[in-house]
């Protein structure tokens, strides 16, 4: 399995992985700022939600986010990080996939009931994702230049942290949650990039023996 065990990724790194892995990183990031984006004008505007509903729902993601931080870096150590960043990624997706399917038809009770329990999901694949693929990125930079590969990933994520909200402006005003079917689009994306990445690493003797 990979983890803290493993020998230096670099000195069998693949460039074309790593940069799978950052264009991955880099969607992946675009969803999550632009869920945040959207999350509260959605809830407002289109399904009529009071606004505390999007302070309570930013509350329970700060709070879990801060809280699994420590004990998912030490659970990670051992396990098989692709396996667990697609796990992070479909959790990821509870929120979006939720907000795409909810209309105003829903009472109060039930729409609080149905975004806590998205956001705990997704607030967990938030933290799950972003510690896997961190590990995996640094696992995998080529060992020719390093500080050139991490260069060109965080460029990539900085490109993301513009793009999110431009996106999320141009499609919040639609009268369908088309922002949200974009973001699971986006993520699968991502999960599929994540997925060729995988397959494209040679399994080490642990991998072939687990």
């Amino acid at each position: 399995t990979a983890g803290a065990e493993d020998p230096p990724a670099a000195d069998r790194a693949d460039p074309q992985q790593f940069y799978l892995l950052a264009a991955a990183n880099g969607l992946l990031w675009i969803v999550a700022v632009a869920m945040e984006t959207a999350l509260a004008v959605d809830l407002v505007d289109r399904l009529a939600a009071p606004a505390w509903l999007a302070g309570i729902l930013f509350t329970v993601n700060t709070l879990i986010v801060a809280g699994l931080q420590f004990p998912l870096n030490t659970w990670l150590a051992d396990k098989h990080l692709p396996r667990w960043l697609l796990a992070g990624c479909a959790l990821l997706l509870a929120l979006p996939a939720a907000l795409s399917v909810l209309t105003t038809t829903a009472g109060l009770i039930t729409l609080i009931a149905i975004t806590l329990t998205a956001m705990v999901a997704t607030s967990v694949g938030e933290v799950l994702s972003d510690q896997t693929r961190t590990r995996l990125l640094l696992q995998h930079v080529p060992a020719d230049a390093p500080g050139r590969h991490l260069a060109h990933s965080q460029t990539m994520v900085g490109l993301a942290l513009g793009v999110a909200p431009i996106l999320a402006g141009a499609l919040l005003p639609l009268p369908l949650p088309v922002i949200w079917w974009v973001l699971i689009g986006l993520a699968l994306v991502a999960m599929g990039l994540i997925q060729f990445a995988a397959r494209r690493q040679q399994p080490s003797k642990e991998d072939l023996l687990a």
